[in-house]
């Protein structure tokens, strides 16, 4: 008798308290950039949630007029930065739903690994002459 209460008990604490979706991935699968291809979606960190999320398009100056996701405000960045490791600018940031903040980044056109991590060698030609742009999407909310 007491095992079953032990059971009943322990049933019922995992179902309250199990942790649920990362709600970083979640607003991160939502995310999409008109002319751009979705290349990468992943967790960084389950505690606190965040996630990220790389696309590749065609070089443009109008990204962030491309870039939708229901209820993520986003921010253009007057003095886009650099941000480590040094082949990436910010190009914005941004706040969303559950507290979570962003920031979307542009790789530089280089040959780093980091950057081409993900590409196809076609890709990765077109990123170092610039005909092709890397993005990347982070999104961290509170733990």
């Amino acid at each position: 008798m007491v095992s079953l209460v032990l059971i009943t008990a322990g049933v019922w604490w995992w179902r309250e308290h199990k942790p649920g979706p990362n709600p970083a991935l979640t607003l991160a699968d939502q995310v999409t950039i008109d002319g751009f291809t979705r290349l990468t979606t992943g967790v960084i960190f389950d505690n606190p949630p965040s996630a990220y999320a790389t696309y590749i398009g065609d070089t443009n100056d109008h990204i962030l007029d491309q870039f939708h996701a229901p209820g993520i405000r986003i921010i253009p960045r007057s003095d886009p930065t650099r941000d480590p490791p040094p082949d990436s600018i910010v190009l914005a940031v941004g706040d969303a739903p559950h507290g979570c903040s962003l920031t979307l980044e542009r790789f530089l056109p280089t040959a780093a690994p980091y950057a081409r991590h993900g590409v196809t060698r076609v890709q990765a030609a077109n990123l170092e002459n610039g005909t092709q742009t890397k993005l990347q999407l982070k999104i961290l909310c509170p733990g």
